[in-house]
């Protein structure tokens, strides 16, 4: 928990974080002690305060579910398991992806990605401006443009990078940074486009100083405009991913979420495999098998998954 507050803060005076972690812990103790709970639901599990609060209901044996906004726009999750890589989907992808989809729920899906594509909804309010214009500007005619959107590190199990952060959320990255400088190098080597988008809570305290001169870093531009003027988008967690496949994009996933071996990604869980994921993401494009898995992955999220009735969207 220290940790996580001093990476989300770096200006935070040495010691602060230990500091918050102790009082922290003395006032959610008393607060459970006292309201004596059957259950805590945490929005979202990642940050460093409900890191306390799990340790403290799990030595007091108080059952803990985690809540987050959905995968799909519009949508809300409450889970056991964990959250992204840590879900029932990543976890068990082979079971999930084995949920039955008839004809009717395939014609829905297809209308949701449909309505979704045209309504451009977002998880977040996108900025207005004329900001693409800039960007396009730099891009070089006639070349690949690959689109890399970073995650909030700080609230997405990537900060502290942990044992536990290698296994079910980042097995090659420990931060956005590190895969956009990684990206920038290959993208430089192949003659390609780059775009880096980091997440809106992490550009303030970004290494933009420290990217290659081929990187294009873009903070206040709306993401679907990026994602249309894209030919690939590349993440390791953000929900960007889902975005992008509901505009058609071809997407590579770096890390584990909600989409891991359901069909509709290319993935690159190797370093030695990023490159070469990408180019073929490049010639594969988001085919026609890729387009229904994430038909039948969006009806099987919205179905089996997501805490609302997601046709009504």
């Amino acid at each position: 928990a220290a940790e996580n507050l001093s990476l989300g803060f770096p200006d935070m005076a040495s010691g602060y974080e230990f500091v918050i972690c102790y009082y922290a812990d003395k006032i959610v103790k008393k607060i459970i002690d006292i309201w004596k709970p059957s259950q805590v639901i945490l929005w979202n599990a990642f940050y460093a305060f409900h890191f306390i609060i799990r340790n403290i209901c799990a030595e007091r044996k108080v059952p803990i579910k985690y809540m987050e906004f959905g995968n799909i726009p519009g949508t809300i999750i409450l889970e056991e398991l964990g959250q992204m890589g840590e879900s029932w989907p990543a976890r068990c992808p082979e079971d999930f992806i084995k949920i039955s989809v008839n004809d009717r729920d395939f014609r829905e899906g297809q209308l949701l990605i449909r309505k979704l594509y045209e309504s451009r909804t977002n998880r977040n309010v996108q900025p207005q401006n004329d900001k693409l214009r800039e960007v396009k500007w730099t891009l070089r005619l006639g070349r690949p443009v690959i689109l890399y959107a970073g995650q909030n590190d700080n609230a997405s199990g990537m900060q502290p990078y942990t044992e536990n952060t290698r296994r079910f959320h980042s097995p090659i990255f420990k931060s956005s940074d590190e895969a956009a400088f990684f990206l920038a190098d290959i993208c430089k080597k192949n003659e390609w486009n780059y775009i880096y988008k980091p997440h809106p809570m992490m550009a303030e305290n970004c290494e933009r100083a420290k990217l290659p001169e081929n990187a294009v870093f873009v903070d206040d531009v709306d993401i679907n405009d990026l994602i249309d003027i894209s030919d690939v988008v590349v993440t390791i967690l953000s929900t960007v991913s889902y975005i992008a496949l509901i505009r058609h994009k071809p997407v590579v996933m770096l890390g584990y979420t909600q989409l891991k071996e359901k069909g509709c990604t290319y993935e690159a869980f190797s370093i030695k495999n990023v490159e070469s994921v990408l180019k073929e993401s490049l010639n594969g494009r988001l085919n026609a098998e890729m387009e229904a898995a994430f038909v039948r992955h969006v009806v099987q999220l919205g179905k089996y998954y997501h805490g609302i009735e997601w046709m009504r969207i």
